[in-house]
């Protein structure tokens, strides 16, 4: 008979039981991958169409459903930003922002095609071979992380945002290549956002989100001084949307006045914008420097908080960035201790071809024991021999394939998966 609970005890065990979901199963970013669920389900949902395939996007979302317990209707966004942070390749628009703050969203998902990006496939899939799989909420299975040498959710163009139950965090923004070189000479100044936008390293506290997991990062828009073609004095802002867009309330409150003007000038190298001086009407240049250089920045107080999948902790940068980094050049050492395996297994059975051919030839009646015992090769390798045509049996040199093989194996003592990282890095 069920246990009948007080409803207070049942009301707080189901909120406890939801609470747990949310956080772990949802909201935030994984410690090993720093990816959420659903970032996941999308990459390994993208791993499923062939290699440089441009996929209908409804197709790969629906793919993903196969995985996903969740609502789809978020999957576009997530979709879109993925292809506008490089992780994926698409065909159609995918959404931005403009630098006044207007927003075009994604087209719809069956108006657009998608793909993950050649770069990142190359990247992951050959290590999925190494990651674990398990059953997904829905059924089939699904991998348990991603390779990946840093948190991807840190790599997103804008900002990855999770809110759980009494948690919630916002990470920041940093390219691969300032992580690596951050990581490598333990030092958060050499951080650096992915996307044309400055951080204000002075007055932002990059030693604290390193050592304690938790501080301000201050984002910035480069200002400069710009005279306009028909000579117009006054300021231009540069800078990529996907963090945040300028305040321009006091600007605006100047542009009622008649005091100044603003002019959108984005072009092909990004987005842009003008503040114009309106000569002779009370405002100075310096003034107008001082105003616009308090709009085009964002100073937030980021945590890193994560999961486990089973508890959800808070993590200093360079604690996590470690983390991966270990797990992703363990991962190279096991996949490449897995083709050394194959590598060495092909070339036994190259070097047995000869004299295996030559007993199967003077005798077609020979069983696999008879085999085994006048050679003593494995019973796999005689296995692997039988699956050879008659014609690669009759000819028994093997010589090119085994020189082959050899130089392969070479090829592979060689690999040094720390080099291997900092390459990828370079690119990404």
């Amino acid at each position: 008979m069920k246990e009948i609970l007080p409803i207070g005890k049942a009301t707080e065990d189901a909120i406890l039981d939801a609470a747990g979901y949310l956080n772990n199963h949802r909201a935030l970013a994984d410690v090993e991958d720093g990816c959420k669920p659903s970032y996941r389900r999308m990459i390994w949902a993208a791993l499923q169409f062939p290699k440089g395939e441009l996929q209908p996007s409804v197709q790969l979302i629906n793919r993903m459903a196969s995985y996903h317990p969740h609502s789809l209707d978020g999957c576009t966004g997530l979709l879109a930003s993925m292809v506008r942070s490089g992780i994926m390749t698409g065909k159609g628009s995918f959404g931005f922002t403009s630098i006044l703050g207007d927003e075009k969203p994604a087209a719809a998902p069956r108006y657009t095609k998608t793909r993950l990006s050649d770069l990142w496939y190359n990247s992951i899939s050959p290590l999925m071979q190494c990651i674990e799989k398990v059953e997904s909420p829905v059924g089939p299975l699904e991998c348990k992380k991603i390779g990946v040498v840093f948190p991807l959710c840190l790599s997103f163009r804008g900002l990855v945002a999770g809110i759980g139950f009494g948690i919630s965090t916002v990470y920041p923004n940093f390219s691969p290549k300032s992580l690596y070189l951050a990581y490598k000479n333990n030092n958060p100044n050499l951080l650096e956002p992915n996307i044309n936008i400055l951080i204000d390293k002075k007055n932002s506290e990059l030693d604290k989100l390193w050592t304690k997991g938790k501080g301000r990062v201050i984002y910035s828009y480069k200002v400069s001084p710009y005279t306009s073609e028909d000579g117009k004095k006054g300021f231009l802002f540069e800078g990529d949307t996907d963090i945040f867009t300028p305040n321009l309330k006091k600007i605006y409150k100047l542009v009622e006045a008649g005091h100044v003007f603003v002019e959108d000038m984005t072009d092909a190298k990004g987005p842009k914008l003008f503040i114009g001086l309106v000569s002779g009407r009370g405002i100075t240049l310096q003034d107008l420097e001082k105003l616009c250089r308090q709009c085009c920045w964002d100073g937030t107080t980021y945590q890193l908080n994560v999961t486990s999948g089973e508890t959800c902790f808070r993590i200093p940068l360079q604690s996590w960035l470690d983390y991966t980094y270990k797990n992703y050049i363990k991962l190279l050492n096991d996949v490449t201790a897995k083709k050394m395996e194959k590598l060495k297994f092909d070339l036994e059975v190259q070097l047995a071809i000869p004299k295996i051919a030559e007993i199967i030839l003077n005798n077609p009646k020979v069983t696999d024991k008879e085999i085994i015992d006048k050679t003593g090769y494995s019973k796999e390798i005689i296995g692997e021999v039988l699956k050879k045509p008659l014609s690669l049996l009759r000819k028994k040199d093997t010589s090119e394939k085994i020189k082959e093989l050899k130089e392969k194996i070479n090829e592979l003592k060689k690999f040094d998966p720390e080099e291997y990282t900092k390459n990828l890095v370079e690119k990404l």
